[in-house]
């Protein structure tokens, strides 16, 4: 027994077998012996000799507990739950058993029973760490992660220096530190875990995806890579690397590493998912499709699966999927609000398809709703930090900070609302051969917050020194060559950087500006029909979203009033859409590029294009989307009174 306890198995194996062969039917060895079994991964030995250790003496508590161990290793929840509620009527005031129990009873999704079970181990053990640290990740899974963190916490408090689940826990108080929103102490539970064990992939793995949430994607694509480094084996970090090269705007790679993850785990229907998001980007439109369908075959009851179907299935009447979609429908207010938002979406974009507009709209309503009422909005802080830039970029404090216009190839920045044109503004500049389109990069915004020590913009403004502005601008454009050397101009379509403009025009005054534009309710309605993959959380709601569109206006009639003249042009939607070739040579003009006709063959352009209009910007120029169909007024009422 003290050659286990040290960790020392084989040599406490090769001692229970001596007694045994002394004493063949000594329970405790052979019970001891099958614990050892199950520590080394030898499940089925485990189950016999604990099931021969049980036939000796069955009155032992612990025999059936770590009994039901073994047969939860083997998949068998059933025989083990009942194994372990064996153990708890020999012995009620076991919280091993109770902590056992309310894992198995996790596995079976049975999440108020499994609550109930950590909760009892813990009435019965105050201090037992790996309840509590098995208690967070249910309440994380039960999106209930204000409560999981003081779990995990309290798992911290209680577990040894040297327990060998420390480092996961950090990771864990990292995963509900995220779901909060509170990245910065995420990262700092994180970078704990690797001063833990740096050697754990896991911690890699887990650290990448932080550190991508804060922006900061060459850490993260440096920590992802450690991560499969450690373990080739593992599909999961390859997938993981995949979605974060596919956020880096590098979805060619993005293709490889997923096709990867998916040579290691041909089952994995996660990483066919994102497989087919990735061709979708690349605009292999049918194979996309063909990969969502398989996807959604295997997986008929997951509703993100519906949605990115949706994405690439083109509707019409009579569509068996519609149909799959409508039955499902009839149950949505049992499923988890997020995946009524993914249900919802999926027959909104049928509906639009087949011309059924109203019932469409109707859909949008409740999967906006739905997609609501997963997160918390700070609308006061969003409107409070737009005055602030106001207040902050006078003209005067432009005038006084700004340096001379330097002969240089500047960065393009397109930016405006979501669905104003700009992926078409894009597609058309990148069209061009002495141009690269890189998407939306967060680029900028890396670079304000590495030299600026992550204080929330803008109140580091008033503040800063030339240097710093040109280290912010020089750390940008370094970064931004490296997408593409060999081209003479680069854009930027991270949209948000309409935040940012009067920094832009400080830090890099060579750069240029084009802001996308189009008529507000026809901008809004187009957001409110798309579930997006970022964080909008003005988006969902009519209201919500008429103010912030509102609140955007003001800035961006603020900047013209305040930008160097000529840095920076409005591009209509409407005007781009009726007068190609004109629009077209006058952006040219703006970004000091001579005129080419490939710009307007701009939907024969290849390169991955990452955003809601991809399949649009593949198309010849349309003017459908000009005056889009509206709902009733009464419908619209909350979005027209708020945009004024």
């Amino acid at each position: 027994m003290r050659l286990h306890q040290s960790g020392r198995l084989a040599e406490a194996e090769a001692a229970y077998r001596q007694v045994l062969d002394a004493e063949p039917r000594h329970a405790d060895s052979l019970h001891l012996l099958g614990v050892a079994a199950t520590q080394r991964g030898r499940h089925e030995e485990a189950v016999e000799l604990i099931g021969r250790a049980i036939a000796e003496n069955g009155a032992m508590a612990p025999y059936h507990s770590n009994l039901g161990t073994s047969l939860r290793s083997l998949g068998r929840l059933a025989d083990a739950e009942a194994s372990y509620r064996r153990a708890i009527e020999l012995k009620p005031d076991y919280p091993d058993a109770h902590n056992h129990l309310g894992t198995t009873l996790r596995d079976f999704g049975r999440a108020l029973e499994a609550e109930a079970s950590y909760r009892e181990a813990l009435r019965l053990r105050p201090d037992y760490g790996d309840a509590f640290n098995n208690l967070g990740n249910l309440l994380r899974e039960t999106n209930r992660p204000a409560e999981a963190e003081p779990a995990y916490r309290q798992a911290l408090r209680f577990l040894l220096p040297q327990h060998p689940k420390l480092a996961s826990v950090l990771r864990n108080l990292a995963a509900a530190l995220h779901d909060l929103e509170r990245d910065g102490e995420a990262e700092a539970a994180c970078r704990a875990a690797l001063l833990r064990d740096f050697a754990d992939a896991e911690n890699h793995d887990a650290y990448a995806g932080i550190l991508r949430d804060l922006d900061q994607m060459d850490l993260a694509d440096i920590s992802q890579r450690r991560a499969v480094a450690l373990e080739p084996g593992n599909a999961v970090f390859y997938l993981d690397h995949a979605l974060l090269l596919k956020a880096m705007g590098r979805v060619p790679l993005g293709e490889v590493a997923c096709r990867r993850a998916l040579a290691i785990d041909p089952g994995s229907v996660k990483a066919l998912n994102s497989l087919g998001g990735l061709l979708f980007d690349l605009g292999q439109m049918d194979v996309a499709e063909a990969t969502m369908r398989e996807t959604l075959e295997r997986e008929p009851d997951n509703c993100a699966y519906h949605l990115s179907y949706s994405a690439t299935h083109r509707y019409r009447d009579g569509d068996a999927h519609l149909a799959q979609m409508e039955a499902m429908a009839e149950q949505a207010g049992e499923l988890p609000d997020i995946d009524q938002a993914h249900l919802h979406f999926a027959l909104a974009k049928a509906y639009e398809d087949v011309g059924a507009k109203d019932l469409g709209f109707a859909q949008q309503q409740l999967g906006n709703a739905a997609k609501r009422r997963t997160f918390e909005y700070d609308e006061a802080g969003t409107m409070a930090q737009i005055e602030a830039i106001k207040r902050i970029f006078t003209r005067d404090f432009i005038n006084r900070h700004k340096r001379g216009y330097r002969l240089a190839e500047g960065p393009i920045f397109i930016l405006g609302m979501m669905r104003s044109g700009s992926t078409l503004v894009e597609q058309i500049l990148a069209s061009h051969p002495e141009v690269f389109g890189t998407g939306e990069l967060t680029l900028f915004r890396q670079a304000l917050n590495n030299h600026t020590g992550h204080v929330r913009y803008p109140d580091m403004v008033p503040d800063i020194s030339p240097l710093t502005l040109d280290a912010i601008g020089g750390a940008y454009e370094k970064r931004l060559r490296q997408e593409a050397p060999s081209f003479r101009r680069i854009t930027d379509k991270y949209l948000h950087n309409f935040l940012y403009c009067g920094l832009i025009a400080l830090a890099m005054p060579h750069a240029r500006i084009i802001h996308t534009v189009r008529d507000p309710v026809d901008t809004c309605l187009s957001i409110y029909s798309k579930l997006f993959t970022g964080h909008h959380p003005y988006a969902y709601d009519l209201a919500e979203l008429g103010r912030y569109h509102r609140a955007y206006q003001s800035l961006m009639d603020h900047w013209r009033q305040v930008l160097p003249e000529a840095m920076m042009i409005d591009l209509r939607y409407e005007e781009l859409v009726g007068d190609l070739e004109g629009q077209a040579r006058r952006l040219l003009d703006h970004c000091d590029l001579p005129w080419d006709d490939a710009c307007l063959s701009f939907h024969s352009t290849d390169r991955a294009v990452r955003t809601a209009s991809a399949t649009q910007v593949r198309q010849p120029i349309y003017q459908s989307s000009v005056g889009r169909w509206k709902p009733a007024p009464e419908l619209l009422q909350p979005l027209t009174a708020a945009l004024g």
